[in-house]
């Protein structure tokens, strides 16, 4: 099988067979495949990959650059996710997926030519993202369904959604929480203390106590 298989490959590309593995049937270099099968029914980190001009399609495993017992940097290769391929010992029936590759259709998820330079993003299918920005020294966490955290030099930001709902905490000592709706606290004890404390309703203003209200003050005031 596996010196069929380098005869279908040296016969697209014109090169005889060369290197280690089984004798007279290795692979020298690396080579570009399509991922078409990602359920590993083993679970061994492994997808199922296509290689031009070959018939059979090889189950692959995927390095990692952190890989152990339960644990390391799970990313898989989807459908379609064009990959590089190594094989061990110039063996095919050892490939190794080395690395994904973009293409002319497959393309990075950034917008700028100087994002090269300045960003650093983690994007899955779905649309989950980290975006690393070194020229804003901006970190942005956002969900496919645009709940947000933005990290920035002067204040750190997490909102429920466009114009919906957020907290801001700014390195200047201020918090600001606003909602688009309504914002409740609730606990067995809410103790609100300062300096100076303004609480103003827009349009109306109600204050309750349940059976008991007491208001103290060395002089109160109502107008």
């Amino acid at each position: 099988m596996a010196c069929e298989f380098v005869s279908q490959l040296a016969s697209q590309s014109g090169d005889g067979p060369e290197g280690g593995g089984k004798e007279g049937c290795g692979i020298g270099g690396v080579m570009a495949a399509t991922v078409v099968n990602n359920l590993d029914t083993l679970n061994l980190g492994r997808v199922q990959i296509q290689i031009p001009g070959a018939v059979n399609m090889p189950w692959a495993r995927v390095a990692s650059p952190m890989a152990g017992l339960m644990r390391g940097f799970y990313a898989m290769p989807q459908i379609g996710d064009e990959v590089l391929v190594a094989f061990g010992r110039g063996d095919t029936e050892e490939p190794y997926i080395i690395g994904s590759l973009w293409n002319g259709v497959d393309r990075p998820p950034t917008l700028k030519p100087t994002d090269a330079v300045n960003k650093r993003v983690i994007r899955t299918l779905a649309g989950h993202e980290i975006d690393f920005d070194d020229a804003t020294q901006t970190l942005t966490i956002t969900s496919s369904t645009q709940q947000k955290v933005t990290m920035r030099p002067d204040a750190i930001e997490m909102a429920a959604g466009i114009d919906m709902a957020s907290v801001k905490l700014e390195t200047t000592g201020r918090i600001t929480l606003s909602a688009k709706v309504q914002i409740d606290i609730d606990a067995p004890l809410v103790t609100i203390g300062g300096d100076k404390v303004d609480i103003e309703g827009r349009a109306d203003l109600s204050m309750g106590g349940g059976p008991h209200c007491a208001i103290k003050a060395g002089l109160v005031e109502i107008n």
